[in-house]
């Protein structure tokens, strides 16, 4: 959780936000909208990526590596070796900044399968850290 956390500095810190990493073992079930209103609930007003063991999934969408909403993103474990793990809490945390899916070589790159996150970089573009230079993150 250490090299998590501290990968999300390294990406995020200069942007002023601070993100709580926290694993989640007393939750179950796979519906990641009910999960993430749990959350949302219990976390307040800390920005936090939680991080679950079991596979998660979306309405209509199917199982997914993540979501977010709000201030909380939830991660899930399952599948993801560390280094695409690090790559999508990454790419979490930064639909929590308020980015989208981006087109370019991106961390925040849209990811379907474990292939195409081992693929992306760990890094944002320059047009990504342009919006989030120019964003109101308070």
């Amino acid at each position: 959780m250490q090299k998590l956390a501290r990968a999300i500095v390294d990406c995020y810190g200069r942007y002023g936000i601070q993100v709580r990493c926290q694993r989640v073992d007393s939750l179950t079930g796979g519906d990641a909208v009910h999960l993430l209103r749990h959350l949302g609930r219990a976390l307040g007003r800390h920005v936090t990526l939680c991080i679950v063991d079991w596979q998660i999934a979306l309405p209509h969408a199917g199982p997914v590596f993540g979501c977010a909403t709000g201030r909380s993103a939830l991660l899930s474990r399952a599948g993801l070796e560390e280094e695409a793990l690090m790559k999508e809490a990454l790419h979490e945390v930064g639909h929590l900044l308020a980015l989208d899916h981006c087109p370019g070589e991106c961390v925040m790159s849209l990811s379907i399968s474990v292939e195409q996150v081992k693929a992306k970089p760990s890094f944002l573009c320059t047009r990504c850290s342009a919006l989030l230079e120019s964003a109101d993150l308070d």
